[in-house]
C-alpha cells in the first residue's frame, strides 16, 4: 500500500530526516511521523502483533513493542522503557486480565499517568483484548476495528468562518501538536476548485467517524457554506463536534448544540482559552 499526502493525495513523498517528517513534492505540504508505544503483556503478543499491524499497515505510523533480551538489569530495562514512553506521542494499552496482572505494564500505565500529571501531552489509546480468543475468526477484525477506529478519529477537518481564521489557526496548531492531522481550507491545492476541494477533504478527514469540527459564533450561524459543509459531513457518517465561540470565559461549561443539531454534545469556549477547549475535544473523543 502506497502512502499518500494527507493533503494532496499524491504518492510522491520525500521523508526529511532534520524535521522528522513527510513532504510532499506536489503541494510541499509536511506532516510529522507518528510515534506509537505499545504497553501490553508478552501472554497476549499474537494480539498485539495484530495491533502493530495495522498501525504500520494501514497508517504508515511507527509502532514499537519491547522485548529486549541483551538486556538483563532489569532497572536499566525500566529506565529506558521510561525514556521511550516519554518520547512518543501516542501511548496504546493492550487491555487483557494478562495486562493487569503484568507489574510491567502497571508500572508504564504508572510512569505514563505521571507524565501526564506533569502536563506532558500524549494521546493514549486503550484497545479491549479479552472479548474473544486469538482462534476465533472475529478476533482480528473486532481488534483492527477498534485501533482503526480511534485513529481514523484523530484526523479532523475543521470549518469556520473567515472572521474566526486566527481561532481556528489556534486550534489547528494545538491538535497538531498532540499528535492530530487537522485539515482546514488554508491547505487549499492551486487549480483545484474551491468547492471540489472541500468536499474532497470532508470525506477524506471525516469519512466513517473522521471528525468534522466547527467553530460557531454569530458570524457563521447564517453562513451558508459552512452549513454545506455541515451538511455534507453528516452525509458522511462523520463524528461531528460543534464548538460554541466566547468572548467571555466559559468555565467549561458544555451542552448541546441546539439548533443545529439538538442530540450532538458542543463544546463552549472563548477565544482566548483555545487551549481549555482542545483538551476537553480530546478528552471526549478518547471517551466515545
Amino acid at each position: 500500500m502506497a502512502m499518500k499526502c494527507l493533503n494532496c493525495d499524491c504518492e510522491r513523498l520525500r521523508y526529511s530526516t532534520p524535521k522528522d517528517a513527510y513532504i510532499c513534492l506536489n503541494c510541499g505540504y509536511e506532516f510529522a511521523k507518528q510515534y506509537f508505544f505499545i504497553s501490553h503483556s508478552h501472554l497476549d503478543i499474537e494480539k498485539v502483533r495484530i495491533i502493530r499491524n495495522v498501525i504500520e499497515e494501514t497508517f504508515f505510523y511507527e509502532p514499537i513493542l519491547f522485548f529486549l533480551k541483551c538486556l538483563s538489569d532489569e532497572n536499566e530495562l525500566q529506565d529506558l522503557i521510561r525514556r521511550e514512553i516519554g518520547e512518543r506521542i501516542w501511548f496504546v494499552y493492550c487491555k487483557s486480565e494478562n495486562a493487569e496482572r503484568s507489574k510491567y505494564v502497571q508500572q508504564e500505565r504508572e510512569y505514563l499517568q505521571k507524565l501526564l500529571d506533569s502536563g506532558k501531552r500524549i494521546n493514549v489509546l486503550e484497545i479491549e483484548l479479552d472479548k474473544f480468543e486469538i482462534w476465533d475468526k472475529d478476533c482480528h477484525d473486532y481488534i483492527r476495528k477498534q485501533i482503526a477506529y480511534h485513529i481514523r478519529t484523530s484526523k479532523i477537518f475543521i470549518s469556520y468562518s473567515h472572521a474566526d481564521a486566527h481561532v481556528a489557526r489556534e486550534m489547528r496548531a494545538e491538535l497538531t501538536e498532540r499528535g492530530f492531522s487537522v485539515w482546514m481550507d488554508t491547505d487549499m491545492t492551486a487549480g483545484i476548485s474551491y468547492a471540489e476541494m472541500i468536499v474532497s477533504k470532508i470525506k477524506e478527514n471525516s469519512y466513517k467517524d473522521g471528525v468534522f469540527l466547527f467553530l460557531i459564533t454569530e458570524q457563521s450561524s447564517n453562513n451558508r457554506l459552512m452549513q454545506n459543509e455541515i451538511r455534507c459531513a453528516i452525509n458522511c457518517g462523520a463524528m461531528i463536534v460543534p464548538v460554541y465561540l466566547t468572548d467571555e470565559a466559559s468555565e467549561g461549561i458544555d451542552g448541546n448544540a441546539q439548533f443545529y443539531l439538538p442530540n450532538v454534545k458542543a463544546y463552549t469556549a472563548a477565544r482566548k482559552d483555545v487551549k481549555s477547549v482542545c483538551d476537553r475535544i480530546i478528552d471526549g473523543l478518547r471517551k466515545r
